[in-house]
């Protein structure tokens, strides 16, 4: 399940971090919601783990993209 010397484990992570900047860069005007600093941290933390907990089951393409397609909405829905 945790193949370590994956470069798609380690890629996830590399993908998840250029969409939350992506998602930074569009929401940089807009107004705050309250508490809004510690909405984002527990948000990062909570995606971050379940990126990291996702388990890489096959190389296909199949699966591939609906992992990261997963963890767009996963993204998407929290920050």
């Amino acid at each position: 399940m945790f193949d370590f010397s994956s470069p798609l484990f380690w890629y996830r992570l590399v993908f998840l971090a250029e969409l939350i900047v992506a998602e930074a860069f569009f929401t940089f005007k807009l107004r705050r919601r309250p508490y809004f600093a510690l909405r984002i941290a527990l948000s990062v933390v909570a995606i971050y783990g379940v990126t990291f907990l996702l388990p890489i089951v096959a190389y296909n393409a199949f699966y591939v993209s609906f992992m990261f397609l997963l963890m767009f909405e996963i993204g998407r829905a929290h920050v």
